[in-house]
């Protein structure tokens, strides 16, 4: 029954972002706040909704996390927008990470991450 609901939930999360362009594997990465040093975490997705971040750590579902995504350094956009912060709320744990869903608290946050965005090569 667990399972079950995990793929449920991950199937959700895709069909909301479905309709929203998304980057598999760009060239960002995503820092958060551990208790020690903020180090780089890859991310395998990312749309303007979420974000599939890897990491070994672990939060409870509907937990909200403060990030910060940044392109990596040898490949700036050339829009200039080098990092955003965000909030992610976990959605669903996967094997090698979490489901992010995003948390914008107003329409600038939303066209800020689109703008930042807009620097992902195709």
């Amino acid at each position: 029954l667990m399972e079950r609901s995990a793929w449920l939930r991950d199937l959700l999360y895709r069909l909301r972002c479905w309709r929203r362009p998304a980057w598999t594997n760009p060239p960002v990465v995503g820092f958060y706040w551990g208790g020690g040093v903020a180090r780089g975490h890859s991310v395998k997705e990312v749309s303007p909704t979420g974000a599939y971040l890897v990491t070994p750590d672990r939060w409870y579902r509907g937990t909200v996390i403060s990030l910060m995504f940044q392109y990596d350094m040898d490949r700036l956009p050339a829009n200039g927008t080098v990092s955003v912060r965000m909030r992610g709320k976990v959605v669903a744990q996967k094997e090698d990470g979490v489901l992010l869903e995003f948390v914008y608290l107003n329409k600038q946050e939303r066209r800020t991450f689109r703008r930042f965005l807009e620097g992902v090569p195709a």
